[in-house]
């Protein structure tokens, strides 16, 4: 079930991430984006964890 979760956010991470960076026209969408990979990097390494390895 968790690994269903990550795996569904992972996928959901970068379009919202994307879509409110441009949204925010300022430097602040840089950082938006920034972030979202930071997130799917966790998300990554949480499913990678799960899935045994």
């Amino acid at each position: 079930r968790q690994f269903l979760a990550y795996l569904i956010g992972s996928a959901v991470c970068v379009p919202a991430a994307g879509f409110m960076s441009l949204s925010e026209r300022t430097r602040w969408g840089s950082v938006t984006v920034a972030a979202g990979g930071v997130i799917l990097a966790v998300l990554e390494v949480r499913l990678y964890d799960i899935w045994g390895g």
